[in-house]
């Protein structure tokens, strides 16, 4: 799959599963040796990915807003904002935040790599967690404008 089709693909599949959140992947467009890595995580397999990352976010309150699907090379970077809340006892919130997702391809064009960068500090990610509203750290990342039909 050459990289803009590939790049239309994976736009439109965010759009309607939000799967950054959700974990409902499209199975079809990743390689069979799939990795991912964030600052927190590293691990290899898409259903192992799926299934994390359902456990992880609360489903009824995460989000995954897309802002842009662009192809950089033969990679594809996704700009997107989180928000929402994480599945531990006390499900605390997410401050919102923009992740810059990108992917690199296989030689048949599937998605191989998947390296999430966030916007803001680890730490503050944590504190915010702990101690919603807490005045330190970056600003909340504002909310992503609709996509006209």
């Amino acid at each position: 799959m050459a990289a803009g089709e590939m790049a239309s693909a994976l736009d439109e599949a965010l759009r309607s599963n939000g799967w950054f959140v959700t974990g409902r992947v499209d199975a079809s467009l990743f390689s069979e040796g799939f990795f991912f890595s964030d600052p927190q995580v590293s691990l290899t397999g898409v259903d192992k990915y799926a299934e994390g990352v359902a456990k992880l976010f609360n489903q009824e309150e995460s989000r995954c807003d897309v802002i842009s699907t662009e192809v950089d090379g033969e990679d594809i970077v996704v700009n997107w904002r989180l928000s929402g809340r994480i599945n531990l006892p006390f499900n605390p919130p997410i401050k919102p935040y923009i992740v810059t997702t990108t992917f690199e391809r296989d030689s048949d064009g599937l998605l191989s790599t998947q390296r999430d960068e966030f916007s803001i500090a680890g730490w503050d990610i944590l504190l915010h967690a702990v101690f919603p509203g807490h005045p330190f750290g970056a600003d909340p990342a504002p909310p992503v404008p609709p996509v006209a039909s």
